[in-house]
């Protein structure tokens, strides 16, 4: 889902307002239960803003709760084009744990990959 998934969410969050509108406008009319906070548009949009802020995304709490998820964009020049993430078992590690060993080195493998798309 691209509103629970941190995947889905980092890709939502950084992607421009009119691709975000559209998949919105399309996942409003989803009935797949992981969609349904596409039907509260303010509270999703207000949560898409923090994890731009932030740079990074999290799986919705309650989604799946056996693991975790941190994604980040991948963008070219200005453009998200892709997301990239892991996952761990929550058991093992919490997300403020995750988010402080590895949200550094994934972002450097989202930058890296930006840098060597800028090449092409």
């Amino acid at each position: 889902s691209l509103v629970s998934r941190a995947l889905g969410r980092a890709y939502l969050a950084f992607c421009d307002r009119e691709q975000r509108r559209a998949l919105l406008d399309m996942l409003q009319r989803s009935d797949n239960q992981e969609d349904a906070l596409a039907h509260d548009r303010p509270a999703l949009l207000a949560g898409l803003r923090k994890v731009r802020q932030q740079g990074y995304a999290l799986r919705a709490p309650g989604v799946r709760p056996v693991s975790g998820t941190l994604a980040v964009p991948v963008l070219e020049g200005q453009q998200v084009i892709a997301t990239l993430g892991m996952t761990w078992i929550a058991s093992a590690v919490s997300d403020e744990q995750a988010i402080a060993r590895y949200l550094q080195p994934l972002c450097q493998v989202s930058a890296q990959i930006s840098a060597r798309l800028a090449e092409l």
